[in-house]
């Protein structure tokens, strides 16, 4: 846990106050104790010093400094559902990069029993998420969506979500012939983007054909086939190189010693 996030729920005016998993680990990871100060987020606002007034066996109670906002991520991840052992890892890093939204599709690859999979409930998913969030010190906790059909998210979902303002629309695909910095131009450095990637061995030729249909340009990584998960890291790598979080210069500023 490299960012304490907060909810509504732990919060009261400048006071807050965390138990649970969040309190074990500031007593006995960070080892903070009364007067220490630490990192937190407000979950979908900003970020802030919080003090430690108080600590017991079960909570530890913080008095909260001025929030600077932060902005919204720029990355929207459109995601073929893995096999269920990897989805929370891979939640978990859309997180921890910073997605602002995951939308879980089904497709030709994709075994119609992974919809059945207790990591896809919403409370599971979101735990995960919140768990990214707080190892890659995002705020932001991403929206996440389920669509169960290839074809109801292209024609019916995107239109919808992202047809109201301009994104770049990009599907990874190992054997494009553009790769994803050349499809991302630094000019645009402040534009939303929607990454989609495949299952396990790609998304079959007429899916690869719908994606472009729905104004989404095709792109590779410069390696071979890769997991889901290790592909979803370099790509969003790579995104936040070209498209550096607006926020970001905040956190190196503020992080206490030692933290």
């Amino acid at each position: 846990m490299n960012l304490l996030l907060l909810q509504d729920a732990d919060r009261k005016g400048s006071d807050a106050s965390v138990s649970g998993r969040r309190a074990h680990h500031i007593k006995s990871v960070l080892k903070k104790t009364c007067g220490d100060s630490l990192i937190a987020g407000i979950e979908n606002q900003g970020y802030c010093l919080a003090t430690i007034v108080a600590i017991s066996d079960t909570t530890v109670d913080l008095k909260l400094g001025e929030i600077t906002p932060a902005s919204r991520p720029l990355v929207h991840v459109v995601l073929a559902v893995p096999r269920p052992k990897a989805l929370s890892r891979i939640v978990s890093a859309a997180a921890s990069f910073g997605a602002q939204s995951l939308t879980l599709i089904g497709a030709w690859r994709v075994e119609k029993s992974y919809f059945d999979s207790p990591r896809l409930t919403t409370q599971r998913l979101r735990d995960d998420a919140v768990l990214g969030a707080e190892q890659g010190k995002q705020v932001w906790v991403p929206r996440i969506s389920v669509v169960q059909g290839f074809r109801r998210y292209v024609e019916d979902v995107d239109p919808v979500q992202f047809g109201s303002f301009p994104v770049d629309r990009i599907a990874l695909h190992p054997g494009a012939s553009v790769t994803l910095d050349a499809a991302l131009p630094n000019q645009e450095r402040h534009r939303e983007t929607v990454l989609a990637l495949g299952p396990e061995g790609g998304f079959i030729s007429s899916e690869l054909e719908s994606w472009q249909q729905a104004g989404y340009a095709l792109a590779c990584l410069q390696t071979g086939p890769l997991k889901t998960e290790v592909a979803l890291a370099a790509a969003l790598g790579q995104i936040a190189l070209l498209r550096p979080p607006l926020s970001s210069h905040f956190l190196s500023s503020l992080a206490p010693e030692g933290q």
